[in-house]
């Protein structure tokens, strides 16, 4: 038994198999001699022969074909081959099996039976949208890189498209992948090509001659072919977007400017030769308008370079044209500002609170403004007021300076009041409380301190008086009880004289009033 395998596209004439055969007569003899033929083939190819071949009193035999294999007739031949001696009373013989299998190939090339009928419509503007599916069938092995179709695109516009090949069913789907412009071009001639991932081949047997191989044409080499199919593809006008000429518009404006200034004038154009009309969109501090007809923008507000919503000293306004067609369709545009800085902002304390120990010389006073060089820094500070022998500058010019207290200055809060002027002048008067505190008895100087009462001269006379008051209504009241018991009487006798006839102990009349006031009036006797 013998068993190989060979390629459909195997060219006739090439060696597929080697058999051997041995005989155990006398080497030399005719008895040993042998001979090889095919006996029988199936199935029977129609196209091909297979035959053996055998060198002279060699006991080998090469096995071969002519004409051309064809795996769609058979995938598999078995070939019985004989051996047989040369005997002269007797030839004895037998048989081996050869098994030949053979692998598809290219040899029938796709074709295009599902297409659409007409020409196919896309919408202008579109991309990522479905155009049409091909439908191929191939009557090679399915799943095989023989039967597997590879698309290609050719014509006008074509790399505005893609075509993929769908791996289970082998259809070729065609999208759009670059928008199309139906004022630009609004029908295409495209070709679409077919062909399979492996090269294509053929064999065809022109004659059979009686001996040697057979008269055949094939492709030596393997050639690529493919199936072409024309397409027109129409564009569908659709409503465009108005465009504008200056899609990013830069202009440079000193700040500050009136209500009214004009900024710039936009120009937009409609494909569609429709009407449309300017509209402001993003706009985040209100500072612009314009007019929906010619486009004309404008200010509205004062434009503020310190404004929080600026970038870069630039700030950006988003413009819309919205035109009338259906559905109304809207192009953008944008203006980007670059505003230039005017001195319009005086310097202003970094920090209006300071504390400070009493220990401490001095600290420090710092001061900033929101305008650019040369309207800022270095600034000029002056104190102002009655500060002589408390407080002084160590310097007057910086953006920072140095507040010295003198040992005048007591524990509390203080005010101070600043002038604080930049390079050309501008400047505000600034208030900065300064707290100085005992650190030694004050932990934390920051801390608020825990609110004491002040009481004046007045507050404690009244007070003062009102309880005099109130021991003076306790003291009548005791008085006016021993008045009701305590009297003077008279007694006769030899030496006429008045006898306190009250001569109980002092502060008995009084034992119902409380003990306090009892002790008070005491106090008071």
């Amino acid at each position: 038994m013998y068993e190989t395998t060979i390629h459909e596209s195997t060219p006739q004439g090439e060696e597929l198999v080697t058999v051997l055969a041995s005989d155990d007569d006398q080497d030399g003899t005719a008895n040993s001699l042998l001979s090889f033929k095919v006996v029988s083939v199936t199935p029977s190819p129609s196209n091909a022969e297979f035959f053996i071949q055998q060198t002279e009193g060699e006991t080998i035999g090469k096995i071969s074909f002519k004409g051309c294999l064809d795996y769609e007739e058979a995938r598999q031949y078995t070939i019985l081959v004989e051996a047989k001696d040369h005997g002269k009373e007797v030839q004895l013989s037998s048989t081996g099996t050869v098994i030949v299998n053979v692998i598809d190939k290219n040899n029938h090339q796709p074709e295009i039976t599902g297409k659409p009928q007409g020409s196919v419509v896309v919408k202008e503007g579109k991309h990522g949208e479905h155009v049409c599916r091909l439908q191929v069938t191939d009557k090679d092995s399915r799943g095989s890189s023989a039967w597997k179709a590879k698309y290609s695109l050719q014509g006008e516009k074509a790399d505005h498209f893609k075509i993929e090949t769908d791996p289970e069913t082998n259809d070729g789907v065609i999208t759009v992948i670059e928008p199309l412009d139906y004022e630009e071009k609004s029908n295409l001639n495209i070709i679409v090509n077919v062909e399979n991932e492996e090269p294509f081949f053929y064999c065809r047997v022109k004659g059979r001659p009686s001996k040697g191989l057979w008269d055949v044409e094939n492709s030596q080499r393997s050639i690529s072919t493919s199936v072409s199919l024309p397409m027109t593809v129409v564009v569908e006008d659709v409503n465009d977007p108005p465009v504008f000429l200056e899609p990013i518009k830069h202009i440079t404006v000193m700040e500050n400017v009136g209500i009214g200034h004009s900024l710039w004038t936009i120009r937009a154009e409609d494909p569609d030769q429709h009407t449309f009309v300017f509209v402001r969109g993003e706009d985040k501090n209100g500072w612009i308008t314009v007019d929906e007809k010619t486009g004309h923008v404008s200010t509205v507000k004062v434009l503020d370079r310190e404004s929080p919503l600026l970038k870069n000293d630039t700030y950006t306004v988003i413009l819309y044209a919205v035109d009338n067609g259906i559905p109304a369709m809207t192009g953008t545009g944008t203006l980007i500002i670059y505003l230039i800085d005017e001195n319009d902002n005086p310097p202003m304390l970094l920090v209006d609170k300071l504390c400070m120990c009493l220990s401490e010389k001095a600290t420090e006073i710092t001061a900033f403004d929101t305008d650019l060089h040369p309207y800022g820094a270095p600034f000029h500070f002056e104190l102002m007021g009655n500060v002589e022998g408390r407080w002084t500058l160590s310097s007057s010019y910086g953006t920072t300076v140095r507040l010295i207290k003198e040992d005048t200055v007591f524990v509390g809060d203080h005010m101070l009041t600043l002038k604080i002027s930049d390079t050309q002048g501008q400047n505000s008067i600034q208030t900065i409380l300064v707290r100085v505190c005992n650190c030694d008895i004050t932990a934390n100087c920051n801390e608020p301190r825990a609110p004491t009462i002040k009481l004046k001269f007045t507050a404690v006379a009244v007070i003062t008086l009102s309880f005099i008051t109130l021991l003076g209504i306790l003291l009548m009241a005791c008085l006016n009880r021993k008045k009701k018991t305590k009297g003077w009487k008279y007694l006769e006798g030899p030496k006429g004289s008045l006898v306190n006839y009250n001569i109980e102990a002092p502060g008995t009349d009084c034992k119902d009033l409380p003990s306090t006031a009892w002790s008070i009036e005491k106090d008071l006797i």
